[in-house]
């Protein structure tokens, strides 16, 4: 059996904002020297407002003649989206197009995000190592 990950986030009106997740596919995308894991495509698609939506996302792995689909909620906490619309969604469209779908948690809490909010917070000390104080006599 071949897999694929979708990795799926709300979606946005800003392309910018849209980037994320596709920047993170490409980054989960395992060189071919790795010989430890599967051969695995990782896609992203949007739940809403932008493309590739998850049906666009499902169906571009269904012509690589993938048959099973990990989605990945790309949101950090267990809300409504990631717990609820996005496995109903990808289930509904995986019965519909023939796959099978795995949905898994989001992303949060994981000691990986507090690890990367700890990095986050040493770099900008970093590049501005005194603290934002308001102009005197404010």
């Amino acid at each position: 059996m071949s897999f694929a990950v979708l990795l799926v986030d709300h979606g946005s009106r800003h392309r910018d904002a849209n980037q994320a997740v596709h920047q993170v596919a490409r980054l989960m995308s395992r060189p071919q020297s790795d010989t430890t894991s599967p051969p695995t495509r990782v896609t992203a698609a949007h739940m809403e407002l932008a493309n590739p939506d998850i049906r666009e996302g499902l169906q571009q792995h269904k012509q690589t003649g993938v048959d099973h689909v990990v989605v990945v909620p790309f949101m950090l906490a267990p809300g409504r989206h990631a717990s609820q619309d996005i496995p109903r969604m990808s289930r509904a469209l995986g019965l519909e197009l023939g796959l099978k779908i795995t949905v898994t948690e989001p992303l949060g809490p994981d000691a990986l995000l507090g690890e990367l909010a700890h990095k986050r917070v040493m770099e900008s000390l970093t590049k501005d190592p005194s603290p934002d104080r308001p102009a005197s006599g404010s």
